[in-house]
């Protein structure tokens, strides 16, 4: 009867371990760890803070998480806590909220916020040059993130190894982590996982399932280039999903070679050449008349190299779809940077027009023309901008004399309409022409569709075809990117038209100003510099609209005047 007399006591002075309240403010749960006394009792909602702030002292990017034993041991009894701690994905949707977290979707646009824009700017000022030409910041300074693809983590790692002395590399690092317990010489920790060579795949194809020994042979004799596919020991969440994104506010220009070029190709060619060879052969001869190259500059600089990459890729995708659809020529291609990873190749295309969203996305389409590697490249690169071409120009062909100067695709600009004269002036994109009513079905830049006579449409950009070629791309995990999401950095919203539409000097204002995205709230993970923005904000809105007030009531004294 004591006992019980003493664990009732017990529990009436209970308080928790960190925030030092008792039950008025939530349920206490007891013996979460090895834990006695005063400190068994803990409110779960404060062990979710004290996890919080745990992980906000990390960084957000994968590559360099820790395991940061706080976060699922007590820092007193070095006890595992009994409740499992929530996922990286679950915590980072704590600090923006689930309807940000639901915007992680293809067909949605990531801004990059002003005050972060402002403050990368700010740093790179102040950088040696030798380090502003190495930074990645120019990624990330007034980005408009197109997202192309979303996938889910399937838990496994392709590793591709292309030299020998990668090769030596990896070994030594399955090497060392053989010493710990748990890992047995075919394991590696990415990411704070415990991930294992995969048998039956890449060139570990002839190994059969669980056979330890005979991965590990393979591994000893591996030549490269080889392919490792690791697999995670534990199942994956959505946190770990894949997401790829392409800035579309960092054109390339090409130097006036280029466009000579390709003029020079229409006019000796009509796409009929039986020989597939001929354009690669009138390149070579083009690329050893130096007067034309210097006009990229010295090749030996890597930016110069790339913008020789885009217009010979160009050309013989111009060529090989000439032979079937002359009227290719006419297709505008517009190059990007389209961010860190992989920037030497041609990983997207996006394409106006088309029924669903008003842009088709066009994945890199991978070659097999030989053994080089270089080649290899370089044939991907035309291959996708054949797809990407070839779509381009077919939406914009004119099947129907009654369709107007309009083209699919193309920007217009709506004119003269009688019943909706609010719609006057309003810019969209053309999507198709239905010959059956004799309109055009266009996409306004707020979503809506709207069927419209051709001549109630003024043709803009885009006649004959557009293309937005993307080279390399911007990849984040979806934890990761709602992490810096939550710092601050980034908001999100659907994708319309009108980020399509508008020129690609204007793009990034557009978006930063039109109030259509999303921010994360002002937590513990936000970045100080945008805490002090956030506050500087606040001072100055009543002033900002009490001045506005004043301007609309002289506005309004002057009109009635």
């Amino acid at each position: 009867v004591r006992m019980e007399k003493d664990e009732e006591d017990e529990e009436d002075e209970a308080l928790c371990r960190y925030c030092f309240d008792g039950s008025d403010e939530g349920d206490l749960l007891k013996d979460i760890c090895a834990c006695s006394g005063g400190q068994r009792w803990v409110h779960l909602h404060c062990l979710r803070r004290w996890q919080r702030m745990v992980m906000v002292s990390q960084p957000t990017h994968p590559a360099f998480y820790e395991d940061d034993v706080r976060y699922h041991k007590c820092n007193v009894c070095a006890a595992e806590f009994n409740i499992p701690p929530p996922t990286r994905h679950e915590l980072m949707q704590s600090f923006t909220g689930a309807e940000i977290a639901a915007l992680i979707s293809e067909g949605c646009v990531i801004g990059s916020h002003r005050v972060f824009s402002d403050e990368l700017e700010r740093q790179m000022e102040t950088m040696h040059p030798i380090q502003r030409l190495m930074t990645g910041y120019p990624h990330w300074i007034k980005g408009v993130y197109l997202i192309v693809d979303v996938r889910e983590d399937n838990g496994r790692i392709s590793l591709p190894v292309r030299t020998d002395a990668s090769l030596d590399r990896v070994r030594q690092r399955f090497q060392a982590e053989a010493e710990r317990s748990g890992y047995d010489g075919i394991s590696l920790e990415v990411g704070g996982k415990k991930h294992t060579i995969l048998a039956g795949v890449g060139s570990f194809e002839e190994v059969k399932d669980g056979d330890v020994e005979g991965i590990k042979a393979t591994l000893a004799a591996l030549k490269a280039p080889a392919m490792l596919v690791l697999a995670a020991e534990t199942e994956p969440d959505c946190g770990e999903d894949s997401v790829t994104a392409v800035n579309m506010c960092r054109p390339v220009q090409l130097p006036p070679a280029a466009a000579q070029h390709l003029d020079a190709l229409n006019e000796r060619s009509n796409g009929a050449d039986p020989d597939p060879l001929a354009g690669i052969r009138d390149m070579t001869e083009w690329m050893e008349k130096f007067e034309d190259t210097e006009q990229f500059g010295p090749l030996d600089e890597a930016k110069n190299a790339l913008k020789l990459d885009m217009h010979l890729a160009q050309y013989r995708a111009t060529w090989e779809v000439m032979k079937k659809y002359p009227g290719v020529r006419r297709v505008k291609v517009e190059h990007f940077i389209g961010g860190p990873c992989e920037s030497d190749d041609l990983m997207w295309c996006v394409v106006p027009g088309g029924m669903k969203r008003g842009w088709t996305v066009v994945s890199r389409t991978l070659a097999e023309d030989g053994s080089d590697e270089s080649v290899k490249r370089a044939a991907s690169n035309v291959s996708t901008l054949v797809s990407a071409m070839t779509l381009a120009h077919t939406r914009a062909a004119r099947r129907d004399d009654a369709q107007g100067d309009v083209c699919g695709g193309q920007t217009v600009r709506l004119r003269n309409l009688q019943a909706r004269a609010d719609l006057n002036g309003e810019v969209g994109l053309a999507l198709r022409y239905d010959s059956e009513s004799g309109r055009w079905m266009i996409r306004l830049r707020n979503g809506e569709g709207k069927s419209v006579k051709p001549d109630n449409l003024e043709a803009m950009d885009g006649e004959g075809g557009r293309v937005f070629a993307f080279w390399g791309d911007a990849r984040w995990s979806r934890a990761q990117l709602l992490g810096e999401i939550a710092r601050g950095h980034w908001g999100l919203c659907r994708a319309g038209v009108g980020d399509i539409t508008t020129s690609t000097a204007e793009r990034w204002e557009s978006l930063e100003t039109s109030g259509r995205m999303a921010f994360a709230p002002v937590t513990e993970m936000t970045e100080d510099f945008m805490k002090n923005a956030h506050r500087e904000m606040q001072v100055f809105r009543p002033s900002a609209a009490a001045a506005e007030g004043e301007d609309e009531g002289v506005q309004r004294d002057h009109s009635e005047d």
